[in-house]
């Protein structure tokens, strides 16, 4: 499983890293930060890396710090034009390219300001979801 097509990774990825830039060294580098910085666990990063939805409170907000330090929740919401360009660059099916923009948009409605920590969860969880209804996701 290559686990670079996971949509869940697109959501927290780089939007300030050229796309030359945006190597899954880099990402992990950054997780392993906000993995101390929000006190998430080993458990934690296995979670992130099998694109499971995060679980604990530390876990989410790990993601979140992620994101928020990426550029990609800004404010407890999600940067669309960083998410859409980032998914451009992952996405490795040309015919799935045009997909990017739908799977953020259906996603960027989600209203959790009050809780950064549960944005990032909830988005991960939704376009997880619809990465996998459409085919974007390897098995």
């Amino acid at each position: 499983m290559n686990s670079w097509s996971s949509i869940g990774f697109l959501a927290v990825l780089v939007c300030y890293m050229k796309a030359e830039d945006i190597t899954r060294e880099n990402v992990l580098t950054i997780v392993e930060e906000c993995k101390e910085e929000e006190g998430a666990t080993d458990e934690d990063i296995e979670t992130f890396k099998a694109r499971l939805p995060p679980v604990s409170k530390e876990a989410k907000c790990m993601r979140a710090c992620l994101m928020r330090h990426l550029g990609v929740l800004v404010d407890g919401d999600l940067s669309k034009e960083k998410a859409i360009k980032l998914a451009e660059v992952v996405i490795h099916d040309e015919d799935k390219i045009h997909l990017a923009a739908t799977l953020v948009e259906s996603c960027e409605s989600l209203d959790f300001h009050e809780d950064p920590c549960e944005a990032a969860g909830q988005y991960i969880t939704c376009m997880n979801k619809y990465a996998q209804e459409h085919g974007i996701m390897d098995d």
